[in-house]
């Protein structure tokens, strides 16, 4: 594993071997020996507003992280996620689609749902269901899914505070696949009923945070009705929604942040 330039948090010192442990951005964990490290400089880390790693501390992050979705908007938070990872939520996104679970949403509601200009080929899951298929339920995709709700519980102690509402519950995770040429004809846009535009009208007026996992193996960007850029790859959005959904990256940890 080449460390050279790599960006990482500090985790623990071993005295005894005289080195870090230290989380890389791509979810690894590495010993380096102390004179190959420099503390990361706020340009490294441009584009995020809070890094989140295991050396983190919730409340910390928490507190800030509803500060700023509360005069910014969004924000932008960067995880520790793997390659091996982010390739098998993937493969499982396309097992799926090979059996035919992903449809196309009524273009009216593509912007509710998937943002500024969004299009694409969907599926509402739960992964860790049981009524999820078992390739489902024992992939990363359902560890992303428990990412989700304890970022919930981190922000739940400031919503009434710093954003003015509570939240009660959540929706299942959305998936979301780039269309591509030919699939045009596969994945028709679906026709609204009743039933559908009142699900989706119940869901924008009970909607007050959204929160966006981009796979930086996806290369469509993730663009917020609420005037929020595009998102980076592999980082998740989280978004505090008054009048128009946003979405929010993040930045920021309690552990030394070095690169090497």
């Amino acid at each position: 594993l080449d460390l050279n330039g790599r960006k990482a948090q500090l985790v623990k010192f071993d005295r005894e071997a005289e080195k870090w442990l230290a989380a890389t951005f791509d979810g690894n964990f590495v010993a380096v020996n102390p004179k190959y490290l420099r503390k990361l400089s706020v340009e490294d880390l441009d584009g995020y507003d809070f890094v989140f790693g295991p050396k983190s501390d919730a409340d910390t992050v928490g507190a800030e992280l509803a500060d700023t979705l509360s005069t910014k908007g969004f924000a932008v938070m960067k995880l520790f996620v793997a390659d091996d990872d982010a390739q098998e939520m993937l493969t499982v996104a396309k097992q799926l689609e090979q059996d035919n679970q992903f449809s196309r949403l009524a273009v009216e509601f593509e912007r509710g749902y998937l943002g500024k200009d969004g299009s694409g080929k969907t599926l509402t899951l739960d992964p860790c269901s049981g009524d999820s298929p078992g390739f489902v339920r024992d992939s990363p995709l359902a560890t992303m899914d428990r990412n989700f709700g304890a970022i919930t519980q981190m922000l739940s102690p400031y919503f009434q505070d710093s954003l003015g509402f509570e939240c009660y519950s959540r929706t299942a995770m959305l998936l979301r696949m780039p269309l591509e040429e030919e699939d045009e004809d596969t994945y028709p846009p679906a026709d609204i009923d009743d039933g559908d535009a009142e699900g989706y009208l119940h869901t924008m007026v009970r909607k007050k945070v959204t929160l966006l996992q981009s796979s930086a193996l996806d290369p469509a960007p993730l663009r917020g009705g609420g005037g929020g850029g595009p998102a980076q790859g592999g980082a998740p959005h989280l978004s505090a929604d008054r009048e128009q959904p946003l979405r929010l990256p993040l930045r920021a940890c309690d552990g030394p942040v070095v690169g090497s």
